[in-house]
């Protein structure tokens, strides 16, 4: 492929610099732009790599008019997140961007990435699995919820970043891509590879009573043509594996320190006090009224605090604090 000039667009700092490095390999001249308005200069393509549902969308809207403008190519990147505020505003990109194209005004191609994980990725970014490895890593219970039968399109971080690079050479404009796997992995899979890796050290615990977050199905769009994942999942979660925090070793016990006081002598006081004893009967009653109440009293706790949640939700709305409300938003949920 002819090199070409390349701006990478509000994408995640590590994850940027590695794409940038890959696309200098082949030949290519890349700028990153991590915030702002875009640049003046002229760039054959460009990746809209967002993440924070603000730059999503107004993002969008800024590179829309800088390829009209310059006659550029634009990529823009669907993540696999657990963020519904994202979810909206990448949805939001989408129709925006498809309309545009509709009309003929730019040339745009729409990658989804599966979920990503492997080095350099929050755990939570991962989802299920994300979690499953914070969980081994701190020598916990691998906790699945449900039946452990959730699913998920795992995609190791170095096959993510290759099947961005070939987009350019391999991706048609108008056309939506998925990058991830054929076939997806379920949390219990997942549960009992790290269970074999780590030597049966760690047991697997079941919340069946509770589900886990709401599955999003396959990842839309067709294969991208000559892409093909190199990182088995086994590899994959090895590799993260060796990146992964370790256990914090717990603390046996705190004492106060060994403190010398002057010798005082005081005079000897007696008290003797006698507290009242229930009687076992009312001990009894008391615990019966105690259980019976319990649920009562959790629900209320619980929807006091989601009320609460929900109200800071809409003032970080309002004051179009993106971050802080998607935080109320999860503690509500």
């Amino acid at each position: 492929m002819t090199p070409s000039q390349i701006l990478l667009a509000y994408g995640e700092r590590n994850f940027a610099k590695r794409l940038k490095g890959i696309l200098e390999q082949e030949g290519h001249r890349v700028a990153v732009l991590p915030e702002g308005d875009p640049p003046k200069a002229r760039y054959d393509l460009i990746f809209q790599l967002a993440r924070d549902p603000a730059d999503v969308a107004e993002g969008t809207r800024l590179l829309l008019e800088k390829v009209r403008k310059d006659k550029s190519r634009l990529f823009f990147v669907g993540w696999r997140l657990d963020s519904k505020l994202y979810d909206e505003a990448a949805r939001f990109a989408r129709t925006y961007l498809e309309d545009a194209a509709r009309r003929n005004e730019a040339e745009i191609t729409i990658l989804n990435m599966g979920r990503i994980y492997g080095p350099e990725v929050d755990p939570p970014d991962s989802g299920a699995l994300g979690h499953l490895i914070v969980e081994f890593a701190q020598g916990n219970t691998l906790t699945l919820y449900g039946e452990g039968k959730d699913e998920d399109y795992y995609l190791f971080l170095e096959d993510a970043l290759e099947g961005l690079a070939t987009a350019p050479e391999s991706a048609q404009p108008g056309e939506t891509y998925a990058i991830a796997p054929s076939i997806p992995a379920t949390s219990e899979a997942a549960a009992k590879m790290l269970y074999d890796l780590g030597g049966g050290r760690h047991e697997i615990g079941f919340h069946r009573g509770l589900s886990a977050l709401e599955e999003k199905g396959e990842i839309p769009g067709k294969p991208l043509p000559e892409f093909k994942i190199k990182t088995s999942f086994h590899d994959g979660i090895l590799t993260f594996l060796k990146t992964a925090p370790t256990p914090t070793p717990q603390k046996t016990g705190w004492r106060l320190p060994h403190l010398r006081a002057p010798l005082l002598r005081l005079p000897s006081i007696s008290l003797k006090l006698k507290a009242p004893r229930p009687s076992r009967r009312k001990l009894i009653a008391a615990g019966i009224v105690l259980l019976i109440l319990s649920p009562l009293l959790y629900l209320i706790g619980g929807v006091g605090w989601s009320a609460y949640q929900l109200n800071r939700t809409k003032s970080a709305l309002l004051a179009a604090d993106f971050p802080r409300a998607e935080a109320a938003s999860a503690s509500a949920a």
